[in-house]
């Protein structure tokens, strides 16, 4: 490319493009000029407030001025879409600080409107949750992204602190992952921290904008504040936690009736940081709403002639954030209190509420407003239904020492939030009733029995879920950071590498310093081996080149299901877990290969009882009884000399036909028509002597009903058996059956 007489030429595939720099300015002055006459504006800074970039345009905002060398030009916006002065973009009406209204704005109707400040200096942008999103940083009363390409855990974590999120950093991340920019304004292009900062401003900054902002922009995910300290959906900060109710509407009196019910209180703000962490708690979960209720009233005092003699609130208020109105750098809350006084009606009680939407005045509709972008109070109506936040003190849950094997407190929620499930639950007791044995399980605090790295319980989604309790000094919960700095799903070396969780405790060393399986517990013991065999048909889950001991751990701490046994093949080092043993489940068959690890804690003695060729163990009582209880129907075999079986057919014309009735353990009765056919006549045909069968069968008592109680019912044969006996059918003295229901 070469510069030919104050052009830009360029030479491709035989084309000469030529575009004029000179002309493209002057004719953009020529416009700028034009466009400062119309409006009678002398100089172009006022509407340039920069040499380059896009800048509101105070008459409309359906418009924008695109500024360059300092030349504005007016634009129009998308058909439906407004200019957000915050973002500089044009985005959807109600993320804008314009008038909201029906009809069109115009230039004549449309007035620009400025967002007073709220006084936070860090805030996370871009997510459903305050803990989680990008970065902005506040300065000369705008909000500018934050890019690093070096954006570390340590940078992250000073961000979380300043926030109220003691527990540091989850993820640093870099790149668009909380999905659209809040804005394309890029205030600082690198960041460095030492991680004990209380602030970004202490930390090393560099100004400036990088090429690519949507490859470095940055935002973090703090580690929430223990969640198991709260009740159900509730958000731990501070000392405090918060319950946001948005889906019902409620006046004031009815809100705290419904907090007090649940055993909290209505929201009571006492400082700027925790307004900013409520404003960003509704900010993030509330979506567009009227205001939410508070806990704050103040009432009108009168004198005996009925003046107004001051006003107070009902409570000392510590803090206040009352709204000071549109387009204010600043202002004392004293006069934003006044402006709050001098709008409300003669009723002499007034609720506190928070709000981010606020009236805009407005030619076109009266009733338009606009997003402040921060919850600032007024004073309304307390009978206005709105939605309402509650509050309680955190919940005192005890704390854990080491893995929590001995935690014997009250924390109930999990990790996720989600609330645990009794441990008598008909669900979860099959898998620890062994445990019961020795420890108290009636009720439904986390736990844990088996040795796992914390505390746990089930949940209602049928799965285990960690708890989040706090550990009982200040240096094991230094440690836990440090070992939770990989992530919830990996595991730390000593020497601060990270490795996947499950390698922790395999038998198999990952760590260059070996730290993953120091310490580690020998589960192995804890199994009897039965060699050159396996248990079929339990299978849940396959591990591939996995060594015996990590077999027999994943075994031992299996969660979402009871692992009894295991199945292992030395050669490939395959391991399937099982959710049966040899007494319980059967199947165990032969196989020279493999090898099968059963828990002893889980085995069965099959002592006095009857034990099926694959090994299931039933009861005696089980023997004989008509169901077949072990898979080959061995229990039921050579049953007649046991149970003295007969069959004979009364109450027929002659030998050849009549009621069919059995006699078991010396007593007759019917047998029950339901599932009665030709197969399961022939085999009483040839069971009384007649070897061609049956010719015609008949159900609905054909031959009269008895008195006698049905002795079998759901008899289903194949027509080759020696007996009825034979034949599967739903036991002895089983049935459903009514009088009319006899088979013949």
């Amino acid at each position: 490319m070469s510069l030919v007489d104050g052009s830009h030429k360029k030479i491709c595939d035989g084309w000469i493009l030529i575009w004029n720099v000179d002309w493209t300015y002057q004719r953009t002055k020529d416009k700028g000029k034009r466009l400062l006459n119309k409006l009678g504006i002398s100089d172009s800074k006022t509407l340039c407030l920069g040499p380059d970039g896009v800048y509101p345009y105070p008459k409309d905002c359906s418009k924008f001025v695109n500024c360059w060398r300092g030349r504005p030009s007016l634009q129009r916006c998308a058909p439906g879409t407004l200019f957000n002065a915050a973002k500089r973009v044009c985005d959807h009406p109600h993320q804008t600080v314009c008038p909201r209204s029906r009809v069109a704005p115009s230039a004549e109707s449309v007035s620009y409107v400025v967002a007073p400040p709220s006084g936070q200096k860090v805030r996370l942008r871009g997510s459903d949750a305050p803990w989680a999103g990008y970065v902005q940083i506040e300065a000369e009363g705008q909000w500018w992204l934050v890019t690093d390409s070096r954006w570390t855990l340590s940078d992250a974590s000073v961000v979380c602190r300043s926030l109220g999120f003691t527990r540091g950093a989850a993820a640093a991340t870099k790149g668009r992952t909380f999905g659209v920019l809040p804005g394309n304004d890029v205030r600082l292009k690198r960041v460095e921290c030492q991680g004990d900062e209380e602030s970004l401003g202490e930390c090393s900054l560099e100004r400036g904008v990088p090429e690519d902002v949507n490859k470095k922009v940055v935002g973090v995910r703090c580690y929430r504040n223990w969640v198991s300290e709260c009740g159900p959906r509730g958000v731990r900060w501070g000392t405090k936690c918060y319950y946001v109710h948005k889906s019902s509407l409620f006046t004031h009196a009815e809100a705290r009736m419904r907090c007090s019910t649940r055993g909290a209180r209505l929201l009571s703000i006492t400082s700027k940081e925790e307004n900013d962490f409520v404003s960003e708690l509704l900010s993030a979960v509330a979506g567009d709403s009227e205001g939410f209720h508070t806990g704050g009233v103040r009432q009108q005092i009168f004198d005996s002639g009925g003046r107004n003699t001051t006003v107070q609130p009902q409570l000392e208020l510590s803090f206040t954030a009352w709204w000071p109105g549109w387009n204010v750098s600043a202002s004392s809350q004293a006069r934003a209190l006044n402006a709050q006084l001098a709008k409300i009606s003669d009723n002499p009680t007034h609720c506190i509420t928070v709000n981010d939407n606020f009236p805009v005045d407005s030619q076109v509709d009266a009733r338009s407003s606009a997003p402040a972008e921060y919850y600032f109070w007024e004073l309304s109506n307390c009978g206005l239904k709105l939605p309402y936040v509650c509050e309680t003190d955190e919940l005192d849950i005890g704390c854990i020492e080491g893995r929590g094997e001995t935690y014997e407190g009250t924390a109930n929620i999990t990790s996720k939030g989600l609330v645990c499930l009794p441990w008598s639950h008909p669900e979860v007791w099959p898998k620890v009733a062994h445990f019961g044995i020795t420890r108290d399980l009636r009720h439904n605090y986390c736990r844990n029995l088996d040795g796992d790295d914390e505390p746990y319980c089930f949940t209602a989604k049928g799965t285990t879920d960690f708890c989040d309790i706090p550990r009982c000094d200040w240096r094991e919960r230094n440690e836990t950071a440090e070992e939770t700095t990989c992530g919830a799903d990996k595991f730390t070396c000593s020497s601060g590498t990270c490795i996947h969780r499950e390698w922790h405790c395999d038998g198999q060393q990952d760590c260059e310093d070996g730290s993953d399986e120091r310490g580690c517990r020998d589960y192995s013991k804890e199994f009897v081996k039965v060699l050159r065999k396996r248990l079929q048909g339990r299978e849940v889950e396959k591990w591939l080149h996995t060594v015996k001991v990590a077999c027999a751990s994943r075994c031992a701490r299996a969660k979402n299901f009871v692992c009894m046994s295991f199945n292992y093949e030395q050669s490939t080092q395959t391991c399937i877990l099982n959710d049966g043993n040899i007494g319980r489940s059967g199947g165990l068959v032969d196989d020279p290969t493999w090898e099968y690890y059963e828990r002893k804690s889980l085995a069965v003695d099959c002592t006095d009882k009857f034990v099926c060729n694959d090994g299931k163990c039933i009861n005696s009582t089980q023997r004989c009884d008509g169901r077949k209880d072990c898979k080959l129907s061995e229990d039921e075999v050579d049953c007649e000399g046991r149970l003295n079986f007969e069959v004979r057919l009364v109450n027929g014309s002659g030998a050849y036909e009549g009621r069919v009735e059995v006699k078991v353990f010396g007593r007759w009765g019917p047998v029950c028509d339901d599932m009665w056919g030709l197969p399961e006549g022939d085999v009483v045909c040839h069971q009384l002597g007649f070897p061609t069968g049956a010719k015609d069968i008949f159900v609905d008592s054909q031959f009269g009903s008895g008195n006698s109680q049905y002795l079998m019912d759901d008899l289903n044969c194949h027509g080759n058996e020696e007996s009825l006996a034979d034949c599967d059918f739903a036991g002895w003295g089983e049935h459903d059956c009514q009088t009319s229901e006899v088979s013949v």
